[in-house]
């Protein structure tokens, strides 16, 4: 009795010690003697069928920053402003690579951007035709397409398109599961043109499997090649009547053609409106063309050359023998025009890294950089310091003599023709009579690479050898592709889903198929909607996505935060999923609760039975067996594989069906609890 009294004292005196002690024993209690374990009061996590069948058979989800980085990325990320999605760059850029038309070999090079490795070097025609390539305009898939000032035979011109084999655009024309192609620089391989198979177009006969198309067409000695935002190409030439002509971008062949123009044809661009700038140089005229409305005119600028689109649209021409640029609005009111004090100033290129205008000046050695007003920023000269040449130096001279004997060049750069901006925003130039090319660093206004070309490579350029224009300005996009090997073959594709935001702009995917991975470019995208009503993708073990994202009218950026590829492929087993808790939300619309989930078995019994497939009772301890047997009776009937598995096909079918509140309230006593 003592001891009591002293403990209901000692309680009083610790009260609050003591209702917190007694909480404390009463929650331990709970979770040693519960009437229902916490973890029995959550219900289960439950899932849509779609995703299972994305996540299981051979279909894949990418949702994560690790996932994304299975694809290649053009103008996107999936850091910036946030992880796990992927968003537009703040400045559009391009591929990774610059290609460069050799006019004095016949060939065009293609060079890594970051490294200044020549990757690959291509014939620019079929034997026994006209070649001296001099313009080289990138497309919106990274493939390039080069003109051929030496065809003029018929009086018309030639354009060769050359594939991007690392966006797999080539084609394996010999069908040896792989592609062959040029490996670098001296790596060309013939174009035999046997029988003249390929002189009025095609590449039958081409042993690169890289060059995927060769159009004759528009005028002869074509100097005019743009990229329209359906990733056609313009092809025009600049002698004679000035005859434009329009290609499809996927087969080559000609699908439109231009009245002759009275000016144009020695270069250009298509800015943002899909309108068509031409220069002129010896019409001393600049061609302003709008197909959508077929109107045609010739703006008074003189000795027109290279050209260059800012961000506001504004086109910017270099007046070549004039020592002019000159800024032109989008309707082709003259802005401004600018003195400049280098000779010749020819090429011309608008970084969207900070509106800078870049220019090669011919005559000079150098390349001028202006900003959007105008003024100028600084000159960077190309040719080597006097200092290295002098007189007494007679090692220095000795030395530069022999470098230029075997087609090296120590002195810099002589004669720039080109210029361009890469996807890291650095400057490139092209030197005519040095043979190489060079990297500028904007950072420091200083050249930071000399790629040389071979001796009397002659590369002669002032177009868009980047695919800058055509991906920032034409049509500013940016895309993610992947290649997903199933590991099975002729696997059967399912749909292809994705979770994304337009914010104004929009996201399209597309997607193409091929038994092994070196086919993929003989067979064209086909485009897919949201909604499970996309056009059937042909079954093939590799499977390539194509996301591009468009920016809305302000520039802001769609958002992708997964995308998930389904495969009918063999399936899944219902034996594995005999606990997956699956949501039937979508089958009763009007029901209540809204949302129920029931064990995946379960949910298929009663589909079945509803159709007089399954016979059985449905209740927890059901027959896999005998289940499967049925479902297997279902999938005779629809005329797909008797696999006794649930892949996309049987699934589109199971889900369509209806059934009455009486299996609808049997399916609640068995929800996942």
């Amino acid at each position: 009795m003592i001891k009591i009294n002293n403990m209901l004292k000692t309680a009083k005196s610790h009260a609050p010690l003591f209702f917190i002690c007694a909480i404390l024993l009463f929650i331990s209690v709970m979770f040693l003697f519960p009437c229902r374990s916490v973890a029995e009061s959550i219900p289960p996590k439950s899932v849509r069928v779609e995703d299972i069948l994305t996540t299981g058979g051979q279909g894949k989800k990418y949702t994560r920053d690790s996932d994304f980085d299975q694809g290649a990325m053009v103008n996107l990320n999936h850091n910036l402003p946030n992880n796990n999605r992927l968003q537009l760059n703040e400045h559009l850029t391009t591929f990774p690579f610059i290609w460069i038309a050799l006019s004095g070999k016949g060939t065009i090079a293609k060079i890594h951007t970051e490294t200044g490795k020549i990757v690959g070097e291509y014939i620019s025609s079929p034997q026994g035709r006209g070649r001296n390539p001099s313009r080289t305009t990138v497309d919106l898939k990274g493939n390039v397409w080069v003109g051929n000032r030496g065809e003029s035979q018929g009086g018309v011109g030639s354009a060769v398109h050359i594939g991007c084999l690392e966006n797999s655009q080539c084609i394996d024309r010999n069908q040896n599961g792989r592609i062959d192609t040029s490996t670098g620089l001296g790596d060309v391989k013939p174009w035999p043109n046997t029988g003249g198979q390929d002189n009025n177009g095609g590449v039958s006969t081409a042993e690169d499997e890289c060059i995927i198309h060769y159009v004759r067409g528009g005028n002869a000695a074509t100097r005019h090649l743009t990229v329209d935002k359906n990733n056609n190409i313009w092809i025009g030439g600049y002698s004679g009547q000035r005859r434009f002509v329009l290609a499809d971008g996927n087969t080559g062949e000609i699908i439109q053609r231009a009245e002759p123009f009275e000016c144009g044809g020695y270069g250009g661009l298509i800015d943002g409106n899909g309108v068509v700038w031409s220069a002129d140089f010896g019409a001393s005229r600049l061609l302003r063309f709008d197909p959508a409305t077929r109107q045609a005119e010739c703006l008074r600028i003189s000795h027109s050359y290279g050209l260059g689109i800012d961000r506001q649209g504004n086109i910017w021409n270099a007046q070549y023998s004039n020592n002019t640029i000159t800024k032109i609005a989008p309707d082709g009111a003259v802005l401004k025009q600018i003195r400049s004090a280098q000779r010749l100033p020819r090429g011309l290129a608008v970084s969207s890294f900070d509106d800078h205008v870049w220019v090669a000046n011919s005559g000079s050695d150098t390349v001028t950089r202006y900003d959007n007003d105008g003024n100028e920023l600084a000159v960077i000269p190309l040719a080597a310091n006097r200092k290295e040449r002098r007189p007494a130096d007679n090692v220095q001279i000795i030395l530069g003599n022999i470098l230029k004997s075997v087609g090296l060049s120590q002195q810099g750069g002589s004669h720039p023709t080109g210029v361009a901006i890469d996807a890291a925003g650095k400057v490139w130039v092209a030197n005519f009579r040095s043979d190489n090319a060079m990297r500028i660093n904007p950072n420091t206004n200083k050249v930071d690479m000399i790629v040389h070309l071979g001796k009397g490579a002659r590369p002669y350029n002032y177009s868009d050898m980047t695919g800058s224009v055509a991906l920032g300005k034409t049509s500013p996009q940016g895309t993610w592709t992947v290649i997903y090997d199933s590991s099975q073959s002729k696997n059967a594709w399912g749909t292809v889903h994705w979770d994304s935001i337009d914010n104004g702009g929009t996201v399209n995917v597309q997607a193409r198929s091929a038994e092994y991975e070196a086919a993929l470019g003989q067979h064209l995208y086909i485009e897919l909607s949201n909604d499970g009503k996309s056009k059937t993708v042909p079954n093939g073990r590799y499977l390539q996505i194509e996301v591009k994202l468009t920016p809305s009218p302000n520039g802001k950026s769609p958002i992708l935060n997964e995308i998930s590829i389904g495969a009918q492929g063999q399936g899944i087993l219902l034996a594995d999923h005999r606990n997956t808790c699956v949501e039937i939300n979508h089958f009763t619309p009007t029901a209540s609760p809204k949302t129920i989930s029931v064990k995946l078995p379960l949910l298929v019994a009663v589909l079945l039975a509803e159709v007089g497939y399954y016979a059985k009772s449905v209740d927890e301890d059901i027959d896999l067996v005998d289940l499967e047997t049925a479902l297997m009776v279902f999938q005779k009937d629809i005329g797909i594989s008797m696999t006794g598995r649930i892949n996309e096909a049987t699934w589109n079918k199971l889900k369509n069906l209806k059934f009455g509140s009486e299996k609808m309230n049997r399916l609640k006593t068995l929800r996942c609890q």
